[in-house]
């Protein structure tokens, strides 16, 4: 486990970049809100320059009151609401519907002798074994059910979208817990789960939709606001909820200082041994805010693109770790250091030769051996991060920035970078298969259209970068890509 002061140092990086981290969603934890971690700084204002926002701000609205004990109508939140459903559910209010149905050959109910005398006036006295008969049912029709259900069922949907990967892998999302694990008593998810498959009122409005679709209607804001004040607090409070939810999610002129609130209600983290996860994230997020103009994108485990934006004459993307398309490739085929070993001149007995038999004849005899697709490639590698610079109307690249990230002061490690971050400098391909960078080995430079950076912790004693064709920056510095640029 991470040490007290290692763990503050963690939730201090989100601070530092929480005007963007909030977008982050994948797997990790949930830390206090960035205002009670900046030691009397401003409080952080997320940013509302994000595609796919109602994303975001559904799951933050699901997250909402982790620290709330009791529910406020004058600020409500999710969580505590949740907390008191599963006792308060089992007394809800129904109205009896009495449904008139027309039974042939028996009698089905009750008979309703005015309807059926109505029913031969109309249709004549013809089949003596028709009868009106009443089936009174359990039906919950009151707005108050209405309002409590499409909670539920919004609450739900935001499991089945955006967290269904979580709930898949509840151990992950940490953040999760209260919905998916829970330290005392039962998971909200399960409790939610029942009340909509279990709940009689709840399993009658669900029949009733199933039999006539759209009976159920959307609730409108008049009927939100007058189950707001109506005596029953599980009602009243859900009505508060809902009208949240419209108002900062799904409408379209929501209050923006509302939203941001939602945003900061809570912070998520990567929860890796070793913190290199949260420190890539950091430093992207470093570098979304050097640029004013970012759209940023909800962060997920299956989602590699951070943040695209524009100006008049450039497209700008970034991406994480894994990212295996884009007008870079990063690997080197076996065929191709094959032909380049038959032809080269020298030794055909040298080390070169002999280090491509190892890994040719290592994918091949593993194969035999272990009926293991062999590899295509001897070569293959991905930045930590990749900032495209692009031309805005042809998508040919312009510049590119590749950034390896070193959670580390220890100069040997950072040693191990520089040289993975050369390999991804000198064996990067472009889409005619021609690497990006011409002879390196002969002029021991970069290509001017790649920017090389190790990003790293604070490092003991001095670091001198500035005669080299790379950059390494330290925790607590700012780089700004692409400075030079003439369209800037």
């Amino acid at each position: 486990m991470p040490s007290n002061t290692e763990a503050t140092f963690r939730n201090e990086l989100v601070a530092d970049v929480a005007e963007s981290f909030h977008t982050y969603l994948g797997k990790g934890i949930s830390i206090p809100g960035p205002s009670s971690l900046t030691d009397g700084r401003p409080t952080p204002q997320p940013s509302l320059n994000v595609d796919d926002l109602d994303e975001v701000l559904r799951v933050h609205f699901l997250l909402s009151g982790l620290n709330q004990s009791s529910f406020d109508e004058d600020n409500p939140r999710v969580i505590p609401f949740m907390r008191t459903l599963a006792d308060r559910v089992r007394r809800l209010d129904t109205d009896i519907h009495t449904e008139r149905q027309v039974s042939h050959g028996g009698i089905d109910g009750p008979v309703d002798w005015q309807a059926t005398t109505e029913l031969y006036r109309k249709q004549g006295y013809l089949n003596r074994t028709a009868y009106v008969t009443r089936r009174d049912e359990d039906e919950l029709l009151i707005t108050g059910n209405r309002v409590l259900r499409e909670l539920l069922i919004t609450l739900q949907s935001i499991f089945e979208n955006e967290l269904a990967a979580a709930v898949d892998d509840p151990d992950g999302f940490q953040w999760l817990n209260p919905w998916l694990q829970a330290d005392d008593g039962e998971p909200l998810k399960p409790i939610l789960d029942r009340t909509l498959i279990q709940n009689p009122v709840m399993r009658a409005l669900d029949r009733r939709e199933q039999q006539q679709p759209g009976i159920m209607g959307s609730i409108s804001l008049r009927e939100i606001r007058s189950v707001k004040r109506t005596r029953k607090p599980i009602y009243r409070e859900a009505a508060h909820l809902l009208e949240r939810y419209h108002r900062v999610i799904d409408s379209q002129d929501f209050s923006e200082s509302e939203a941001r609130e939602v945003l900061r209600d809570t912070y998520i983290r990567p929860d890796s041994e070793t913190g290199s996860d949260l420190f890539e994230l950091y430093w992207m997020f470093s570098l979304i805010e050097a640029f004013g103009d970012a759209r940023l994108k909800p962060v997920t485990d299956s989602n590699d693109l951070i943040a695209e934006w524009q100006n008049t004459e450039s497209t700008y993307e970034l991406y994480r770790t894994n990212r295996t398309e884009g007008p870079l490739d990063f690997a080197v085929p076996l065929s191709t250091v094959e032909t380049e070993v038959e032809t080269a001149l020298g030794d055909p007995e040298g080390y070169l030769p002999r280090m491509f038999a190892a890994e040719a004849h290592a994918a091949s005899y593993a194969d035999t051996a272990f009926d293991i697709s062999p590899d295509s490639n001897i070569w293959a590698g991905i930045p930590d991060i990749i900032l495209y610079k692009l031309d805005r109307d042809t998508g040919s690249l312009k510049k590119v920035l590749l950034g390896e990230v070193k959670y580390s002061d220890n100069k040997s490690y950072l040693k191990s970078g520089i040289r993975e971050l050369l390999e991804y400098v000198y064996l990067c391909s472009n889409s005619a298969n021609k690497y990006l960078l011409k002879k390196p080995y002969r002029d021991g430079g970069i290509d001017d259209r790649i920017e090389a950076v190790l990003f790293t912790k604070q490092v003991s004693g001095e670091v001198t970068d500035d005669s080299l064709p790379i950059s390494i920056v330290e925790h607590g510095s700012s780089y700004v890509p692409f400075e030079d640029a003439d369209d800037e």
